[in-house]
């Protein structure tokens, strides 16, 4: 059984390798070793990477990354799985309001691949219930000899990707049930919350929303005191920061004379910080290459208020 540790030690051996032609050799003969587990820490490796400002160590983490995408059988399965996931994405969000259960079937049944089907089973498990499945056995009755083996086959599958998927859902919501429990039984609970902040993920805020549910409707109230507090915390942390917010109304300005008013009146916020944050939007905006005409108005009302702004503070600075 391979160790964390002697996985770190394979990206790093491969990482030290200049010719891609001996990495190769190198994959070849760790393949079997190069499993999901492999690839969920090369991903954590390199986003800290990226996180912390290693450029070179993040570039070529992802030119070993094409490598070992193409060049080992697990690599090549998870490219296939994320393609289909994101072609699958595409579908569903396409079909967007009119998505019924029986159009999500026929997207199924058409699934080019047994991979799509997987993706369309990760993203719409809660449209899977019995009456899809009924509508599936009803298609399965009406159908000719040769439809009909396929269409066995096709819930043959969905019903143990659905089968997976549970128990995936299950073991994350144990897991961060779990979490929120030991956050709950520390000594100050909003302080706990703090410290692991960055640990919440979407499931834990759930699970904390469902037990304050519980826990309103049996009057627990030392149980919703702590919950509440735990709330309090994540709403916080969830809330834009003051000059993202600010800017988020100077979009609703209407000309620039209003924009000069707003500015004037929030004096205090309209620093170096305000107007690098305003530079980082437009950036972001323009990186996108989003030539729809929104992004191009917002990217234009966004530099009209840069201007403004950075004009006011060159002044202050100046004063």
């Amino acid at each position: 059984m391979t160790t964390q540790q002697e996985r770190v030690l394979l990206i790093e051996k491969l990482l030290q390798m200049t010719s891609a032609d001996a990495r190769l050799e190198l994959i070849k003969q760790n393949e079997k070793n190069i499993d999901e587990q492999f690839f969920g820490l090369f991903s954590r490796i390199a986003q800290n990477a990226m996180q912390s400002g290693q450029e070179p160590i993040a570039r070529a983490l992802i030119e070993l990354q094409k490598q070992l995408l193409e060049e080992t059988a697990f690599g090549r399965q998870l490219k296939e799985s994320v393609a289909e996931m994101e072609a699958a994405t595409k579908v569903l969000q396409d079909a967007g309001k009119s998505l019924t259960r029986e159009l999500l079937l026929d997207f199924v049944i058409a699934a080019p691949s047994e991979a799509r089907i997987r993706a369309y089973v990760s993203l719409a498990r809660g449209g899977m219930d019995y009456v899809f499945f009924q509508n599936l056995s009803d298609k399965i009755e009406q159908a000719a000899a040769e439809e009909k083996t396929r269409l066995e086959s096709i819930r043959e599958k969905l019903l143990g990707f659905v089968a997976d998927v549970d128990k995936q859902l299950e073991a994350r919501f144990k897991q961060a049930q779990e979490f929120v429990e030991n956050i709950l039984n520390q000594e100050d609970v909003e302080k706990a919350t703090q410290e692991n902040i960055e640990a919440f993920t979407q499931d834990a805020a759930e699970v904390v929303n469902q037990l304050l549910r519980q826990a309103s409707e049996s009057n627990d109230y030392t149980r919703m005191g702590k919950l509440q507090k735990m709330v309090q915390v994540l709403q916080s942390a969830s809330a834009p920061p003051p000059e993202i917010a600010f800017i988020e109304q100077l979009l609703q300005t209407p000309d620039e004379a209003a924009v000069e008013q707003m500015l004037s009146e929030n004096e205090e916020i309209v620093n170096q910080q305000f107007v690098d944050a305003l530079s980082g939007l437009i950036a972001q905006i323009e990186s996108q290459g989003d030539a729809n005409p929104e992004a191009q108005a917002m990217t234009g009302k966004l530099t009209e208020i840069y201007k403004v702004a950075l004009k006011r503070v060159m002044k202050k600075n100046m004063g």
